[in-house]
């Protein structure tokens, strides 16, 4: 009995090498591939010769009608067709308009316009200022004419023409009175009219001291804004000397009334601006 044995396994062989071929070339008139042994010889993979061209689709639009109830869109070309028609239409939309008591609202040329109630309509929200209303417990609301909320100072302002020229919102709305200082006649604790300036303030049945400002005007405008000082007792009650262009006199005030110092002014820069425009 014998037995027949396989070989080592040889060596490796050489790769051999693909190269490109273009079209044009004689061997591949549509090109192809160029396969070259370690050897030397060539064989070639051409390209086959272009197919015919294929025919185009053509689009067209349906409108409504038997094939497409609301209309839609046909592909289609010398084999056949495809249809794609629209959806069913929805409902119609409901458009509600509330424009309040006084509102309006207008179809002008296809544009529709919309009025709110006088006083409301325009009335804007700005940066610091913010428009005040009077809301009803019914629900009714209307418009504080020229009160606004100064978010930046936390208080309720008023517009007032100042005597630089400007009109400003200044914390000036009559809930609590404050104190003016005129320009022809000022008081003093101190006789001769010398030392801190007083102000003078008849108490009611309301309230029993003024508001935490003092605003000086000097007969036309406005012409600063002051911090109310603390009260200060008079020289006997009711009584403070007054200073009346150079002259100094007593004042009696009488009975009931208490007098204020005057506290450190407020650039008036710090209070808003406000101009007067036609533009809605």
């Amino acid at each position: 009995m014998f037995a027949v044995c396989n070989g080592a396994p040889g060596p490796a062989g050489p790769p051999v090498s693909v190269s490109h071929v273009d079209a044009g070339d004689p061997r591949c008139a549509f090109g192809g591939a160029r396969v070259t042994s370690p050897g030397g010889s060539e064989a070639y993979a051409c390209n086959g010769a272009p197919g015919a061209p294929g025919e185009a689709v053509q689009l067209e639009q349906l409108m409504p009608g038997a094939r497409c109830s609301t209309g839609g869109a046909r592909v289609f070309n010398s084999t056949g067709d495809v249809v794609a028609c629209n959806g069913a239409q929805g409902p119609t939309g409901q458009c509600a308009i509330t424009v309040g008591v006084g509102g309006t609202f207008a179809v002008d040329g296809g544009q529709l316009e919309v009025r709110g109630p006088p006083g409301l309509a325009d009335s804007l929200a700005g940066t610091r200022l913010r428009p005040m209303f009077y809301a009803g417990a019914d629900g009714s609301r209307t418009r504080v004419a020229d009160l606004m909320f100064d978010v930046q100072r936390n208080e309720r302002c008023r517009v007032h023409a100042m005597a630089d020229g400007k009109t400003r919102c200044i914390p000036f709305d009559f809930v609590t009175p404050n104190l003016t200082r005129g320009a022809s006649v000022r008081y003093f604790r101190n006789a001769g009219c010398t030392g801190p300036e007083v102000l003078p303030f008849g108490q009611s049945t309301c309230t029993s001291q003024p508001g935490p400002y003092i605003f000086g005007h000097d007969g036309c405008a406005y012409d600063g804004v002051f911090q109310r000082g603390a009260q200060v007792t008079p020289v006997s009650p009711g009584m403070v000397y007054d200073l009346r262009g150079t002259t100094c006199g007593l004042s009696n005030f009488g009975a009931g009334v208490t007098f204020w110092g005057l506290g450190p002014a407020i650039p008036l820069s710090s209070f808003v601006e406000v101009t007067t425009t036609s533009t809605p």
